[in-house]
């Protein structure tokens, strides 16, 4: 009795302590009793090596819960989730040990062999993982900067703060660097002061880069990231004051669970690359641990960044197979970047094979999910495919219409789309307007314009463009 006792306590103290989304999401259905959901779930995260997740799925065996009782089975993955520096793992696989017969012991050794096989921590680094980068990582190269951009201010039209007027403070923005080398998809993800952000992406939107290239072949460079602390006209950054500011985030990260983590390693992450103190940035060399740690508790935001770290091998070996796994688990948990990310990945064909169905099928997800970038991107498509069944000049006009454009910070490709929705319903007139428009944005930016002219002399002659024009 005292032994099924504290495996009843056991279960209800691992289900508290899980705070990422998927694991919430598991503690939430087991609270309320939705037994054979939550399994499932904890079932999911013990794929991805979380230790809790497979506790708590021997313990669901030991009390019957979404699953036959099973005593074998509950011991079997106890043992499993069980490590030596988890004594209260150890003490709850020992004390269902002892509840076992000698012919079943010898029956959960042999399924414990099986689950091994799947879920142990060698299993899951081989299925997963990142491995170690090693010198043959050398299909994918990385986009090369070869023009910055100092951004003139008008204070009278601009919003943005005059130079060395800048706040103290951070700002991160992610952008794609196009097969063409421009960027485009701007976003602000963190900042203390919308001036100084604002002034950080025209900085980036005047850039122009040598595109990325994948055995030779030019690729859209997803998941860029501009990071800078502005110090003002007198402040300087206080590296103690940011690393102990860091100290919080650190303890939440320790005690909790993927959304936690995950919000100490992009701190740390951004930190790192912006504090000019050699110190610091190895204090802060412990971010990639915890993005893992946060992408095996299941949250969504980690996973897409351990997916795109291995796709492109940043600071591991290169692995398509466990990229794509990552991806796709991002995206069918709804987070809308990794779905279109798989979209255009899709689309492209270079690193994964071409598959136009999921391609369009992940980027309508986010796209009906409100992300702004997939609106336009699959307004594009929609508009400009050349196989009738896919293209939908109507679709594609009402996708482009949901974005609003004074918040939109990727002005070319909104008036570039503009332009080619214009022109695939006939309106040449508008399309040629529109298309100047495009111009002069890229000129405001020094940006290449012959592209953007070719096809503004294609509008000229009453010409609709195609997907890669």
């Amino acid at each position: 009795m005292m032994i099924r006792r504290a495996l009843a306590v056991f279960m209800l103290t691992y289900i508290a302590c899980g705070q990422s989304a998927t694991f919430d999401q598991a503690s939430r259905s087991y609270k309320q009793k939705n037994y054979a959901q939550a399994y499932e779930q904890f079932l999911e995260l013990a794929g991805l090596g979380n230790r809790d997740a497979q506790m708590n799925i021997g313990i669901m065996h030991f009390h019957g819960q979404g699953t036959e009782k099973d005593v074998v089975e509950a011991y079997a993955w106890m043992s499993v989730a069980s490590n030596k520096n988890d004594k209260a793992k150890i003490a709850t696989r020992d004390a269902t040990k002892k509840l076992l017969n000698a012919k079943q012991i010898e029956q959960a050794k042999l399924r414990i062999k099986a689950l091994k096989e799947i879920y142990s921590p060698k299993a899951i680094n081989e299925r997963i993982l990142p491995g170690s980068k090693k010198s043959g990582d050398g299909e994918y190269r990385e986009p090369r900067i070869i023009k910055n951009y100092h951004p003139k201010i008008n204070s009278r039209r601009h919003t943005l703060a005059r130079p060395l007027a800048h706040k103290f403070g951070s700002v991160r923005v992610d952008f794609v660097i196009g097969k063409d080398g421009i960027t485009r998809m701007h976003t602000i993800s963190a900042y203390e002061y919308m001036e100084n952000a604002l002034s950080a992406v025209e900085g980036i939107k005047g850039r122009v880069y040598e595109p990325a290239m994948y055995r030779g072949v030019p690729v859209d460079a997803y998941g860029e990231t501009f990071r800078v602390l502005f110090t003002g006209d007198t402040h300087k950054a206080n590296v103690p004051a940011a690393l102990g500011a860091l100290d919080d985030l650190r303890d939440k990260a320790e005690k909790g669970g993927g959304a936690a983590r995950y919000r100490y390693a992009i701190t740390a992450d951004l930190m790192r690359t912006t504090l000019d103190d050699e110190g610091a940035r190895e204090a802060l060399s412990d971010y990639g641990y915890w993005y893992r740690m946060s992408a095996i508790d299941g949250y969504p935001a980690a996973k897409f960044k351990m997916g795109l770290n291995q796709l492109r091998g940043t600071g591991c070996a290169v692995n398509h197979s466990k990229s794509l796994f990552w991806l796709e688990s991002a995206a069918k948990d709804g987070y809308a970047n990794a779905q279109l990310f798989l979209g255009m990945e899709y689309l492209s064909g270079v690193r994964y094979n071409k598959n136009e169905k999921l391609a369009l099928m992940w980027m309508k997800a986010a796209a009906d999910a409100g992300l702004d970038h997939a609106q336009v991107k699959l307004a594009w498509i929609l508009a400009t495919h050349s196989d009738p069944k896919i293209r939908n000049i109507k679709s594609a006009n009402e996708y482009f219409n949901k974005v609003n454009p004074k918040s939109y910070l990727d002005k070319l490709s909104w008036h570039e789309t503009n332009a080619v929705i214009a022109a695939a319903m006939g309106d040449f007139k508008r399309a040629v307007k529109m298309q100047k428009k495009a111009i002069r944005e890229a000129k405001k930016y020094e940006l290449p314009l012959i592209r953007l002219e070719n096809n503004l002399d294609k509008y000229k002659n009453t010409l609709v463009l195609g997907y890669n024009d």
